[in-house]
């Protein structure tokens, strides 16, 4: 009786065999890369969600800045164009940025660059922040960090391409010299008239296209798939 007993508790006693211990471990590691494989996808989607979030504010701030030219800076952080330079429509400025740029390649665009800058000290608890877009000559004319560093930028920079949208296609864009709208169509990938008053539609579509932006990262960025591409209208 009493042997039967000592067995009964040695049996009670007994701990998991390796195999369970095994098992038990593999079933908390499938657990385990269940859930950061659901964190990893939340993360990804709250971080493109935010990528988009600015990827909208940057279209917006192109397209305040395109209807106001003299707020554009040039690479060296100096205004392209004056109130007293400025030609007779704010339209015929931007036209000409983009008349001749078609998109077949990476350099067939106008270039810019989107940056927040911050207006006031960085000691103060209320920064007071504004979008500046910048007007680059080139695709490897960009600002550098002392430029950028000048102008108090605060956060991300973003590199613009905007050229002529495909949605043209098809549209009768020119204009006569009596100012009839001419019998000829605009195809994909042809440039616009010379001028703006030659130009027969009183609006320009455009497609935009929306890179991150680093110093030096431009070079590279041919290769990159833009965060954000859309269509932008310009009025004259």
């Amino acid at each position: 009786m009493i042997s039967s007993l000592n067995k009964c508790s040695h049996s009670r006693k007994r701990g998991f065999s390796l195999v369970e211990v095994l098992l038990a471990l593999a079933v908390l590691a499938m657990a385990i890369l269940t859930i950061l494989g659901l964190l990893n996808a939340a993360f990804d989607t709250v971080s493109e969600n935010l990528q988009t979030s600015q990827a909208l504010t940057v279209r917006d701030t192109m397209d305040r800045a395109l209807l106001t030219p003299t707020d554009i800076l040039d690479e060296n952080g100096v205004p392209v164009v004056t109130q007293a330079s400025l030609p007779d429509t704010k339209f015929s400025y931007v036209y000409d940025w983009v008349k001749d740029k078609t998109g077949k390649s990476w350099n067939d665009a106008a270039f810019f660059v989107v940056f927040s800058r911050r207006l006031n000290e960085e000691e103060d608890d209320a920064p007071q922040m504004i979008s500046q877009a910048m007007y680059c000559s080139s695709a490897t004319a960009m600002p550098g960090k002392d430029t950028l560093d000048n102008l108090n930028q605060d956060g991300n920079a973003y590199l613009v391409r905007l050229f002529i949208s495909p949605e043209l296609d098809g549209q009768y864009i020119n204009m006569d010299e009596n100012g009839e709208v001419a019998n000829s169509r605009y195809s994909i990938g042809s440039t616009l008239p010379a001028k703006a008053d030659q130009y027969a539609l009183p609006y320009l579509p455009m497609t935009i296209e929306i890179y991150p932006f680093a110093i030096g990262l431009s070079k590279q960025a041919e290769d990159q798939i833009p965060i954000f591409s859309n269509m932008l209208i310009l009025a004259r």
